[in-house]
């Protein structure tokens, strides 16, 4: 009997697979794009040369199509094989067309479910979603329950989450179903990755930030910011009092596996996010030290727009909008499940410096 798992190159599913495989009695198997020798490239890739044994596989396939893009004849293997599916598969651009978005995150969920729905045994799901359902719910403390629209959704991911989230919890209510759902929020490390190795949010931004500085890349406007010794103040539309939930990739693995160690009926949802949310001016500091004599200011509105803002605005909206909360999430029934794992390690402003890869060079952290 095995495992399947969706998303095992990725930043959270290589970790994932990475600490699944420590079960001696688990095989792992990951389904991904291309040959399964692509696939295999792509997981020691992201694992940055962990060993791989003999007890996973790599499997070709596509969520987003029918049989999950596999073969008939591996379709009926898997099917005859798989007790336990983690899907951890998604489109994560927080700016991203709709329509690509929820092909990947709706429809290939959809797909996952119904292969779910169909093995020879009873089949487990584990499904990564995430905090992004509580759509634009600006404030209050968001519980492990809750999972609805009336906020609405300030971006497509967001909503093509919370369809997706809909769908398991739909499937996860027939009888004799077990299923768990993480939520996790933004999830990062301070530590420096391979180059090949793929990236996480904090990381992304940092170097988004860097490439505006420096004139772009391809994708990144081109335009330039102004010269690093001239004074310069950006505004932002977004509230000061605005905070993120960062937490460490490496405690969510744990707390991940360990609540998920014992199968039980029905479905439980799981917050896995930091117990202390990080303040916005926390992040705006890193990024003022990084460019000294900027000035980022917290505006509700930004009125007649300079052509510095307009271009900070514009590449950088996903994460805008993704910044403008104070929420807090509930991590009750999570606790109850890990056992002694100890809380994260406060994310401070040089841990958060160095997620951005601004450890490098002259910067150096805000002085706290």
């Amino acid at each position: 009997m095995a495992t399947l798992l969706t998303g095992g190159t990725g930043f959270m599913g290589s970790r994932l697979l990475a600490r699944l495989m420590e079960d001696p009695q688990r095989d792992v198997i990951v389904l991904g794009r291309g040959s399964a020798a692509e696939v295999r490239e792509r997981v020691l890739a992201a694992l940055e040369g962990s060993q791989i044994n003999g007890r996973l596989r790599f499997v070709t396939g596509d969520i987003t199509r029918p049989w999950l893009g596999m073969t008939p004849a591996m379709h009926g293997r898997l099917l005859g094989e798989t007790t336990e599916l983690w899907h951890c598969a998604g489109d994560i651009a927080l700016m991203g067309r709709r329509e690509r978005l929820i092909r990947t995150n709706v429809l290939g969920t959809r797909n996952v479910l119904e292969f779910a729905g169909q093995t020879v045994h009873p089949c487990r799901l584990v499904y990564g979603s995430s905090v992004s359902v509580a759509g634009a719910r600006p404030d209050g403390l968001v519980s492990e329950d809750d999972l609805d629209d009336r906020y609405g959704f300030k971006s497509a991911y967001d909503e093509s989450k919370y369809q997706a989230e809909l769908l398991v919890r739909e499937w996860g209510a027939r009888p004799g179903r077990s299923t768990v759902v993480f939520r996790p929020s933004v999830l990062i490390t301070d530590e420096t990755l391979a180059a090949q190795a793929p990236r996480h949010p904090a990381l992304i931004f940092g170097e988004v930030i860097d490439d505006l500085q420096l004139g772009g890349t391809p994708g990144i406007a081109t335009t330039l910011m102004p010269a690093a010794h001239r004074d310069i103040t950006v505004r932002v539309p977004m509230s000061a009092n605005s905070c993120v939930n960062f937490v460490q990739i490496e405690y969510a693995v744990e707390a991940m596996v360990r609540t998920a160690a014992e199968p039980e009926p029905g479905l439980r949802a799981f917050h896995v996010v930091h117990p202390v949310n990080t303040p916005l001016r926390t992040v705006l500091d890193i990024i003022e030290n990084r460019r000294p004599g900027m000035v980022i200011k917290c505006v509700d509105h930004v009125m007649d727009p300079t052509p510095e803002e307009r271009l900070v605005t514009n590449t950088l909206d996903g994460y805008l909008r993704f910044s403008q909360y104070s929420r807090s999430y509930d991590r009750t029934a999570l606790l109850t499940r890990i056992g002694d794992l100890a809380d994260p390690q406060p994310i401070d402003a040089a841990y958060l410096a160095r997620a951005m890869g601004f450890d490098r060079d002259h910067t150096t952290a805000p002085q706290q």
